[in-house]
């Protein structure tokens, strides 16, 4: 009898590193993809970007989640770090708003373990990342 894999939710703002990292992660895991991004803006952006997210899902059966897009949430959770430089405070507050989205959704769907592909990007701290995401 074969043993079921563990499932886990991996959390994605964009198609391409979505489907390299499901691909990896569906070795040893029940993948779910959990798409949530406040930041992006304007309204329409984030719609292509979940649009191609959902194609992604489909051509590589994946199941895909869509969070609400909370972009005012987000401006107000940023309040005050408009001018913060890259990499600053607001990217850290970025990244804990939305991993707390994603841990609630993992929690939500009973998923023993979540990740991100924020870490795949050279443009983020992926030190900072993980610690967030280990509290």
């Amino acid at each position: 009898m074969a043993k079921n894999k563990p499932k886990l939710l991996l959390h994605i703002c964009c198609a391409g590193c979505g489907v390299y990292a499901s691909q990896l992660l569906k070795q040893d895991y029940e993948v779910r993809l959990f798409f949530y991004n406040p930041n992006i803006w304007p309204a329409e952006e984030y719609e292509k970007r979940l649009k191609e997210a959902e194609k992604v899902a489909a051509n590589f059966k994946l199941d895909l989640i869509a969070g609400e897009y909370e972009h005012d949430k987000w401006l107000a959770a940023a309040r005050g770090h408009e001018n913060d430089r890259e990499r600053g405070e607001r990217c850290l507050i970025c990244y804990k708003f939305r991993l707390d989205r994603a841990a609630d959704m993992a929690k939500k769907l009973k998923r023993a373990y979540l990740t991100t592909t924020l870490t795949t990007s050279p443009h983020k701290i992926a030190s900072a990342i993980n610690e967030i995401g280990e509290q």
